[in-house]
């Protein structure tokens, strides 16, 4: 498991961050190469649901990665995301929390 840097998810938020993606994407590749299982996305609460940031971040995402996001917004827990994400091979993540639906 490798864990994208705050820098792209907590302070860019996906935006104008593609040289980054792509700078951490390669450093995963020849650093861990098939050690890295996946790559953890963990969005801060703040960041809620909207069909543009959903796009957003699947068009940020490396295809050939087993990408996982760990939303923290309850807006996320939607069958539009789940199914969004499983269309682009991206993995729905959850934290267990009392906020959270079950």
């Amino acid at each position: 498991l490798a864990k994208a840097p705050r820098a792209i998810i907590h302070f860019k938020k996906f935006i104008k961050c593609d040289q980054m993606l792509a700078d951490f994407y390669g450093v995963t590749d020849v650093g861990l190469k098939e050690k890295a299982a996946c790559i953890l996305f963990q969005l801060p609460p703040r960041i809620d649901y909207s069909k543009a940031k959903l796009n957003l971040i699947i068009n940020s995402l490396k295809p050939s990665m087993k990408n996982v996001l760990e939303f923290r917004h309850e807006s996320w827990w939607s069958p539009i995301v789940f199914n969004k994400l499983a269309k682009h091979n991206n993995t729905f993540c959850r934290q267990s929390h009392p906020q959270f639906p079950g």
